[in-house]
């Protein structure tokens, strides 16, 4: 595995984390411990079914498979078990991707102008930040 896979991996992670907790933040949250728990429970399964994706099916088909393998998942926790419509599951998990989407735009920006992946990988999280610089 390449630095920049790793990196890759790592930062996909985050924004399973975070955009976990956004989407049950937006759908209205939990209203028992028991609704909790399986949230907090939820973020360890996801994160280890996108770990195991990519030792199976390598990186890129996990990346395409994304939304397969963390939103479908995620939308069925939030119909089943926090008692959601589907509506509100649906628009939850949508939103909380296109707040996650943002900064990945500008990676994807950054990675053009300088024609380095790496850099705009590394420049992911700091994207509003106006001082985004390697660390060697």
């Amino acid at each position: 595995m390449t630095f920049f896979n790793a990196l890759s991996l790592f930062n996909y992670g985050l924004v399973l984390i975070y955009g976990l907790f956004l989407s049950e933040e937006i759908a209205g949250g939990w209203t028992t411990t028991a609704q909790r728990n399986l949230i907090f429970i939820s973020c360890p399964v996801l994160l280890l079914n996108q770990i195991l994706c990519y030792v199976v099916l390598g990186i890129d088909t996990t990346k395409q498979l994304y939304p397969l393998i963390v939103h479908l998942p995620l939308i069925v926790i939030l119909i089943l078990a926090l008692k959601k419509s589907i509506g509100v599951a649906i628009v939850s998990v949508c939103t909380a991707y296109l707040c996650c989407q943002l900064p990945h735009w500008g990676g994807i920006a950054l990675t053009s102008l300088t024609g380095s992946p790496l850099f705009g990988e590394e420049c992911f999280a700091s994207i509003s930040d106006t001082d985004c610089h390697l660390s060697t």
